[in-house]
Formats: structure tokens, sequence, C-alpha cells
């Protein structure tokens, strides 16, 4: 029961320092007119260059719908472009502009970590990282 106990108390924790560190992000991406959601797109983009909505989706983890619209939202700001002349067969690929943006995301990850995750001590986050990749 301590165990079940301790793992609530862990995970309650970091949800509520995951919003708080979600929220920041948001705050310090809104000039550039994306959030936290979009950013995962820019990340995975940056991370394994151009790829499908399928493959995209599958990097992130989403909905097809869902990835279509922050796709639109980013091609509309000048982050990413379609590549390929079938519709069905399209890539994504990041702009410069949305390789930059990656720069500011992370940096913005990195602010959000030390203002929220402080109170986390590592071991507490290797445990929560190695509680989520189960």
């Amino acid at each position: 029961m301590i165990i079940y106990n301790k793992m609530s108390n862990l995970f309650l924790t970091y949800r509520k320092k995951f919003k708080q560190f979600n929220d920041e992000i948001n705050n310090q991406l809104i000039e550039y007119k994306i959030s936290a959601q979009h950013a995962v797109y820019i990340m995975a983009l940056d991370c394994y260059g151009e790829m499908t909505i399928k493959e995209l989706n599958g990097k992130v983890e989403n909905d097809g719908a869902i990835t279509t619209r922050i796709i639109k939202h980013l091609k509309k700001e000048g982050y990413v472009e379609k590549v390929g002349k079938t519709i069905k067969k399209y890539k994504v690929r990041l702009t410069e502009s949305g390789k930059s943006l990656n720069k500011v995301i992370m940096s913005a990850m990195n602010n959000a970590r030390k203002i929220y995750l402080k109170e986390l001590c590592q071991e507490d986050i290797v445990y929560l990282c190695n509680l989520a990749e189960k």
C-alpha cells in the first residue's frame, strides 16, 4: 500500500508540475503564434526530418485530424512547408524559420524546466521517466 501511495503522490505532483511547465512554455511561445502542442511537431520534424502526415502521427502519437490542423497552422505561419505534388503522398518539412523556432522552443523548455521541475529530485525524475516508458 505504501508504494501505491508514493506512486500516487508522485504522479499527482508530476501532473501539477507538468501543467505548470506546459503553461510556461505556452507563455514563452505566444509571440510566435504557437503553443506547446504545436511545438511537439516542430521538434519531431527537426529531429526526424521531412515526413508524411502518417509518419508524423506515429512520432507524436496524435490523431490525424489534429495533426492536419496543426500542420495547416504551422504552414500558415511559415514554419513548415509541404513537399511533393500529390495530396495523399506529400511530406512536411521545416522551413528555415521553423528550424530557428525549434531553438526558441528548446530554450523555452529549458527555462520552464528550471522554474517548475527544480523541486523534483533527480531520482524522482528518473523514476517517472522509467514509469512512463512502461
